[in-house]
């Protein structure tokens, strides 16, 4: 049956065999091509493979067969921006949005899109409606800082920086981000102190070490232009001399930051074989959190339990479906037959049929019409009952997608 090898399918998905999986649902296919989910799913697969010309084929499938379904639309934005067309993908992401304008995810991608296109208006927008929704998207407020930065507004982008570390403060990449934009505002001290923080969190490569040593040098050279402005303006009036030793002891403080900072240059090598380490053992710490949350979470698996459940018997309904269909099916074609053998009967001459038979013929005829009407309406309140179960597991898909969402785990994205 179609619904064994779609189950077929889903658990060789699940557990990550997906050549095989990918074979089972076209089978599934097949034999009844009518289910989207079966198309959907079966581009996830292909997109998580890579394989984004047979992502978009299937998701399109899904969309002809269920205009309703957000993820499809969304999934087909993704595929069409991992391949550069990214007027496609908004066209895609714009229906997502349409059918479900309270997902954040909709909205952060379409920023994206157009980010790519160059459009950084429109960009700005869409992430901000994407803060809007979720304020906790630290990745949403990076990119805003990133469009603030390309139009030199420092101060509105150091703002948003710093609400993604709040979020998120184990980024490496937001404090190199927030080095950089204290740097061009001249604020050196704070520079440093997130350059050092990035390194801290994210142990740098050689080639890296390179690059961030040039700009710890440039920084170097602005501190020693200092110097030499307030060696030149010793001889300035007395308050004047004061607040050069104030400046003089910031540059102190300044100065030690840097050579701290070079000192952790000099041992980068150690502090990345050490975070290696750190970052090994907790991969097992991590492994080991989620084992016990897999034992522990009884509600959860309860309500995992029950998808599966109410998933199972939508599937038993489809199979009594096309059961149904085909008993439908041999009906009609008996009523057919009946009615062949009723057109010969009405050629036969006249005056070999009595009266009775006659009359007994038109009672025949109308009850075989009444019976062919009947099997219509079964025909077509039987079609729409398959339409009202596949729009149920298109929302029996999006509660176990949000549900996945909201599983813990132990990585902040």
């Amino acid at each position: 049956m179609t619904t064994s090898k779609y189950k077929e399918a889903k658990k060789l998905k699940q557990e990550g065999k997906l050549e095989e999986a990918i074979t089972a649902y076209q089978k599934a296919i097949e034999r009844n091509s009518s289910f989207y989910s079966y198309h959907h799913e079966l581009g996830e697969i292909l997109a998580e493979k890579g394989d984004w010309e047979g992502a978009i084929a299937s998701f399109s499938k899904a969309i002809k067969l269920n205009p309703k379904s957000a993820w499809s639309y969304y999934n087909l934005g993704e595929a069409f921006s991992k391949i550069g067309k990214y007027g496609k993908a908004i066209e895609q992401y714009r229906q997502a949005i349409k059918l479900n304008p309270k997902y954040a995810g909709f909205c952060h991608s379409l920023g994206e899109a157009f980010y790519q296109q160059g459009k950084l208006s429109k960009a700005l927008n869409w992430y901000l409606k994407t803060v809007e929704i979720n304020p906790n998207s630290s990745k949403a407020y990076l990119n805003l800082a990133e469009i603030l930065i390309k139009e030199g507004k420092l101060e509105k982008a150091t703002t948003n920086l710093e609400n993604a570390i709040e979020i998120n403060p184990d980024h490496a990449e937001y404090y190199q981000k927030l080095g950089d934009v204290y740097s061009a505002q001249g604020n050196l001290e704070s520079a440093l102190a997130s350059y050092q923080k990035m390194m801290e969190i994210n142990p740098i490569t050689a080639d890296e070490r390179q690059q961030f040593k040039a700009q710890i040098e440039q920084i170097q050279s602005q501190l020693t232009q200092t110097q030499i402005e307030l060696e030149q303006a010793k001889f300035l009036p007395s308050q004047t001399t004061i607040e050069l030793e104030e400046a003089r002891s910031q540059q102190a403080e300044t100065e030690n930051l840097l050579n701290q900072s070079f000192e952790l240059l000099a041992q980068s090598e150690t502090i990345l074989n050490e975070s290696l380490e750190k970052y090994r053992q907790s991969q097992e710490a991590l492994n080991q959190y989620q084992t016990e949350l897999e034992k522990t979470s009884a509600e959860r698996d309860q309500y995992q339990q029950e998808l599966t459940q109410t998933q199972q018997l939508l599937h038993q309904s489809l199979t009594q479906l096309e059961e149904t269909e085909k008993v439908l099916t041999i009906a009609l074609e008996k009523l057919h037959k009946q009615e062949g053998l009723l057109k010969n009967s009405q050629v036969l001459p006249v005056h070999s049929q009595t009266s009775q038979e006659g009359a007994e013929l038109e009672k025949t005829k109308a009850k075989l019409a009444e019976t062919e009407t009947t099997l219509n309406q079964a025909l077509q309140l039987q079609s729409e009952t398959e339409q009202a179960l596949n729009q149920s597991l298109e929302q029996l898909r999006q509660y176990e997608q949000l549900f996945n969402q909201l599983q813990p785990t132990a990585s902040t994205q």
